[in-house]
């Protein structure tokens, strides 16, 4: 006899092929991309599967003792060479207040990628209230570090030996007039022969001017009034027969000794005016000697304000040629007194800063906040505004000074462009920004991260921003966070670090170039990756930095009153750093976690039966991994727990999971872990 039999139900398989999209907490878990992932702690998509993070690893010989009492850190956005092993870091300079004597300290040294400091020696006993600004320069062929100090005071630094010598008196001495004559007699009115030639050096008062001699010609103008009576005024004399004379009055004299050619100089300095007299007949002029034949030198200070402008700069970058070549300038900015100004220097000149070298930025109430590069141009980041300098286009910079049109030929080209890039983002986490490949990329501050796809004039697409899967995330930070907020570029990814948190941006090419191509942006989001990290909350990195290979950050851990801290490099395959007593360092696994969203079976509303989940997984013999299944709004723990052995390849579960329409999964791992992909079959 012969019974009927039922149909053979089908087996059926869901494959993800790549869990690399990242976390979306943006839109609704149905809404989320089949690559994407609900949540993803302290993981990133790198070689091609879903790895653990680098973990932290710190040098026990690199503690810092006196970490964060009363000290504040000051780093250049740009790489630097580390002494003579060339070690690729970042240099910083650190202010320490002394609370006994009231007075600071400022240290330079280098932070290297791999986790160790270099201290390149340091200006104690300085008073309360001085800070500085370095500035890499080859200023000798021994002396690479320019130190200026808000005092006034700048400083040349060995790369050898680190010792700081005081260059404040080679500030370049400036030509500020050319083609000067005299008038015959005392009283006439000055010559209007002379053309304003060389800006006036914010970094000194000194100055010179040069003037054609004639005999009858007596009575000499300085360009300024009202000069330094302390400092000592020369002229030098260069006459047809190829002899020099140098005429000097010394500081607080009106007058200088007869020299060889029977005149001596006389000086008024509340007048400007200088004259020569003749042991025989009095007030006559020099000989004929050529044009511009006699160079004047003399000094008038500049006011405490105008001193602090270039003084109290707080950050720098080169540009307009290779870096601290003869085509570059050195830019400067954050003067907390003119928050928008901006002042460049003369070419590969980094003590001459010339008065007309300078422009106000945008609105006047924002602080310029940081520099960088990119495409060409020198970014200039303010709190709400961003700009652009494009190279010299080869003009002459003219203004009024002192009533008179200066023509600054110092520098025949030195006139920058200046572009609006947007009107409205800028920049309050200085320390986040980044280039990535060709863009730059960085946090606003106000809970947005962006990139520039380039630079050039305004449009709504030149800035877009990057962030917007992670929700209203980085909104709930505070501006002190933000404000020390740090990123750094590591493997392929961007990692912006606020508080103990870090986020980290899958750099990928192809997907910058099809988010740029995509003017939905809703839809352009989709093809960014971002992973969330969570650090130990016994720790805290007010710094993070990394050059794409290495990457480290600064430690501080708060013990018996006291702060304590080391550098800290991320490294695949090392455990967390974790300090357990004063001085004493242990490890912790990391523990990582990703949720998928519960996927569509195939099939309409038919109940399915989940009957095998295989991971393509790598774990080591430590780790502990727990899976768990995801199913119609559910959670189900797997009653296995992967703790030894390790696994390399395809693993294999078999889930309890019935009448299922919709499959996900969740894993959570102590230690190292990497998924290459999942996937199911299933039954109706």
């Amino acid at each position: 006899m012969k019974y009927p039999t039922l149909p053979a139900k089908k087996t059926r398989e869901w494959r993800v092929e790549a869990l690399s999209g990242g976390c979306n907490r943006r839109d609704g878990a149905r809404c989320t991309a089949d690559h994407q992932l609900v949540e993803a702690e302290n993981l990133w998509w790198k070689d091609g599967a879903l790895r653990t993070r680098p973990g932290l690893r710190v040098d026990e010989q690199q503690q810092l003792k006196d970490y964060f009492s009363d000290i504040s850190w000051k780093f250049l956005s740009e790489d630097t060479v580390c002494g003579q092993d060339a070690v690729r870091g970042r240099r910083f300079l650190r202010r320490v207040y002394s609370h006994l004597t009231e007075t600071v300290s400022l240290q330079i040294g280098v932070l290297t990628y791999d986790g160790k400091f270099v201290w390149e020696g340091e200006l104690a006993d300085l008073p309360a209230q001085v800070t500085g600004m370095v500035m890499e320069y080859p200023y000798t062929a021994e002396e690479k570090v320019l130190l200026f100090l808000s005092s006034g005071e700048i400083y040349a630094q060995n790369s050898e030996t680190f010792e700081l010598r005081n260059v404040s008196d080679d500030a370049y001495v400036p030509c500020i007039m050319i083609g000067g004559e005299g008038v015959p007699n005392m009283g006439d009115l000055p010559s209007t022969a002379g053309i304003p030639y060389e800006g006036r050096n914010m970094l000194t008062g000194r100055f010179s001017a040069k003037y054609t001699t004639e005999l009858n010609r007596c009575v000499y103008y300085f360009p300024l009034k009202d000069l330094d009576d302390s400092q000592t005024v020369e002229a030098v004399i260069n006459y047809y027969d190829g002899t020099s004379v140098h005429h000097t009055v010394p500081a607080g004299a009106t007058e200088g000794e007869y020299e060889i050619n029977d005149l001596k100089l006389v000086v008024n300095r509340q007048k400007g005016m200088f004259y020569f007299i003749n042991k025989e007949v009095g007030l006559t002029g020099p000989l004929s000697g050529g044009p511009n034949n006699m160079t004047v030198y003399a000094t008038k200070n500049w006011s405490d304000a105008e001193k602090r402008r270039i003084a109290s700069m707080q950050f720098c970058t080169w540009f307009g040629g290779s870096q601290a070549g003869s085509g570059s300038r050195q830019f400067i900015s954050g003067n907390p007194e003119e928050p928008n100004r901006l002042y460049w220097s003369g070419q590969g000149q980094p003590l001459y800063f010339p008065e007309t070298n300078y422009i106000a930025v945008g609105d006047i109430n924002q602080s310029i906040t940081a520099f960088s590069k990119q495409d060409g141009w020198l970014v200039i980041f303010k709190e709400r505004e961003m700009y652009g300098l494009s190279g010299p286009d080869g003009t002459v910079s003219e203004h009024l000074v002192d009533g008179q049109l200066v023509q600054n030929v110092t520098a025949a080209s030195d006139y920058f462009p200046l572009t609006l890039l947007h009107p409205q983002i800028g920049c309050r986490a200085p320390h986040t920004i980044s280039l990535c490949g060709s863009r730059l990329v960085w946090a606003d501050g106000d809970g947005g991260v962006y990139t520039l796809i380039d630079a050039g004039n305004y449009s709504g697409r030149r800035v877009r921003e990057l962030s917007s899967l992670l929700g209203t995330e980085l909104q709930g930070y505070s501006r002190e966070q933000w404000k020390n907020a740090s990123a750094a570029v590591l493997s392929g990814h961007y990692l912006l670090l606020v508080g103990n948190t870090v986020y980290a941006l899958r750099i990928d090419e192809k997907a910058f170039n099809r988010y740029e191509s995509v003017y939905d942006d809703s839809a352009a989001q989709q093809q960014l990756a971002w992973f969330i990290w969570t650090v130990p909350e016994s720790l805290s990195y007010p710094f993070f930095f990394g050059n794409g290979q290495q990457a480290v950050a600064l430690g501080i851990y708060h013990e018996s009153g006291w702060d304590r801290g080391a550098p800290l490099s991320l490294q695949d395959g090392a455990p967390d750093s974790i300090p357990l007593i004063l001085g004493e360092w242990g490890t912790t696994p990391i523990i990582s976690r990703f949720r998928t969203k519960e996927y569509e079976l195939t099939g309409g509303q038919a109940n399915k039966r989940i009957l095998r989940v295989r991971l393509g997984m790598i774990a080591e013999p430590e780790t502990e991994v727990r899976f768990s299944y995801l199913y119609n709004g559910r959670a189900v723990d797997d009653a296995a727990v992967l703790r030894q052995g390790g696994v390399d390849g395809e693993f294999t579960l078999t889930p309890n999971c019935t009448r299922a329409r919709r499959f996900g999964c969740a894993v959570e791992a102590t230690g190292t872990l990497a998924v290459e992909g999942l996937s199911w079959t299933f039954r109706s």
